[in-house]
């Protein structure tokens, strides 16, 4: 009889109580109880299953919102500091890195250089081909420009066709033209827009 109730009910409870602190040392909600009888020892097994069940449930749900919400907290974030067209840094951002870069100037003694840009007659292409091809005419732009800058040097749309470029560090005044003038060549090159292209200057 001692035997029959160490198999029926004493193995079984301690199968579950060492499950339990498996779960509870390492958060291994997908583990289950083996039911071994239809009585109160596998009733109870089934009930831990079930328990379990519920918290692998409500684990997935919170990882689920917690990935949403830090996908929504990102976008937020991107809609504050880039320019939801080209993707650059927007004018708040360019406050702020500005600011950053002038401390940092100011502390190191280093030299840097802000250039504005504004884009000529860039309201004819508006008008010419429409506000589609506009934007699409400031995304290549955009793109062209920062492939030729380097990777420390920020480029930034401000609103409409006025850019600016945050060069942290230059060696003088001739690598300050040096990069006006690049950006000039850039914009000098024919640029698709509708079905033709056109040439932009600033």
């Amino acid at each position: 009889a001692m035997m029959h109730l160490h198999g029926r009910i004493v193995e079984p409870l301690s199968e579950l109580a060492d499950l339990m602190r498996r779960v509870l040392a390492d958060k291994r909600y997908e583990l289950r109880a083996h039911v071994h009888n239809a009585d109160e020892v596998g009733a109870l097994a089934m009930g831990f299953n079930a328990m379990l069940e519920r918290i692998s449930d409500r684990e997935a749900t919170l990882h689920r919102e917690l990935a949403e919400r830090t996908q929504a907290q990102r976008r937020l974030e991107e809609l504050a500091h880039f320019d939801p067209l080209t993707k650059l840094p927007n004018r708040h951002f360019f406050s702020r890195q500005l600011e950053r870069a002038l401390v940092e100037s100011a502390r190191s003694g280093s030299a840097g250089a802000v250039l504005l840009i504004d884009l000529r007659d860039f309201r004819s292409v508006n008008e010419t081909f429409g506000h589609d091809a506009a934007d699409s005419l400031l995304l290549q732009l955009s793109r062209r420009l920062t492939a030729r800058l380097r990777e420390d040097d920020m480029l930034c749309r401000l609103g409409g066709d006025d850019f600016a470029l945050v060069l942290e560090q230059v060696s003088g005044e001739s690598h300050i033209v040096a990069v006006v003038n690049k950006i000039l060549s850039a914009l000098r090159e024919p640029i698709a827009v509708g079905d033709g292209e056109t040439r932009l200057s600033a």
